[in-house]
């Protein structure tokens, strides 16, 4: 992926505000935006790469969405930043919606949110 279209799906994820789906939702199967604009990243560690500096101050402020989404893909190119950065948001109450994908959304909290996906994860 060219780093300029890198940046733009970036730039999708950083207007999260509540919700992170990280998978289809729902019985239709619909790939958000910000779904589709954090899988294209996933898929390009190189892209992510470039603009680590970019997401790790991301994942710093803002919308727990938008940390959570950050926090991942600063995961995914250095796992130790990555996984700091989430479990910095582990004792946040702000409300979040977690969609792994499928038909089940969790709603809670960011701290909820980010504790199931570390978990996942261990």
């Amino acid at each position: 992926m060219l780093l300029d279209i890198a940046r733009q799906k970036l730039a999708v994820l950083a207007l999260a505000q509540r919700s992170v789906e990280l998978g289809p939702v729902g019985i239709a199967a619909v790939v958000t935006e910000t779904c589709q604009a954090y899988r294209d990243l996933v898929g390009d560690p190189a892209a992510l790469t470039a603009m680590k500096s970019d997401i790790a101050t991301l994942a710093r402020s803002g919308p727990g969405a938008r940390r959570i989404y950050a926090a991942l893909l600063l995961r995914e190119i250095d796992r130790e930043a990555g996984t700091a950065a989430l479990e910095s948001m582990s004792q946040s109450g702000e409300p979040c919606d977690l969609a792994l994908g499928g038909c089940t959304v969790m709603s809670s909290t960011v701290g909820d949110a980010v504790a199931h996906l570390l978990a996942r994860s261990a």
